[in-house]
């Protein structure tokens, strides 16, 4: 299935308005797709740059949001709580009382995703399009191979890898709020 450059600038611009609201930026003025690359530009309501980059045609939501939060200026917070947990997104660090555990690049976007969505189960597609940018049909076991991953990490030191809850219809954090 095809679809146009201006669907799919609707489509990054509503996944980024959505991805990025917990970092506290607001306004994203303009998302540009061309042959050759993804230009993304936020501006604070002053017309301000707060960000501006870009990217390969083809580009992971998950670096696009890295790439943001390390480059804000005014960041509400370069940890995100996860309960128990806490996630210093520009590290790659998951941090346990005083034991930090390092993440991959994609255990730390998957953690991220959920945390972004923390009101409800993610569904494996979904996770798999906007952290891989695969199609929804696609069929493999990346994700199931990171989660397992990422549960071993956290289980070294909890004993216990429950801060990610699988279900039938996909994932989410369990940090009890």
């Amino acid at each position: 299935m095809k679809i146009t450059v201006s669907a799919a600038q609707d489509l990054i611009l509503d996944a980024l308005e959505q991805a990025i609201a917990p970092l506290g930026v607001k306004n994203i003025e303009k998302i540009k797709i061309s042959e050759e690359n993804t230009h993304i530009l936020l501006e604070n309501p002053e017309k301000k740059t707060v960000f501006e980059k870009k990217y390969p045609k083809k580009v992971r939501l998950g670096r696009i949001l890295s790439d943001i939060a390390a480059n804000l200026d005014e960041k509400p917070s370069k940890y995100i709580d996860l309960g128990g947990f806490s996630l210093e997104t520009a590290q790659n660090a998951l941090h346990h009382g005083e034991v930090q555990i390092r993440l991959t690049d994609r255990e730390k976007d998957i953690l991220v995703y959920l945390h972004a969505n923390i009101d409800r189960t993610v569904g494996k597609e979904e996770l798999l399009e906007k952290i891989w940018g695969y199609a929804k049909d696609a069929e493999t076991h990346t994700l199931e191979t990171h989660i397992y991953r990422l549960r071993q990490k956290i289980s070294q030191i909890t004993g216990a890898g429950d801060l990610l809850q699988t279900d039938e219809t996909g994932y989410r954090l369990n940090i009890g709020k």
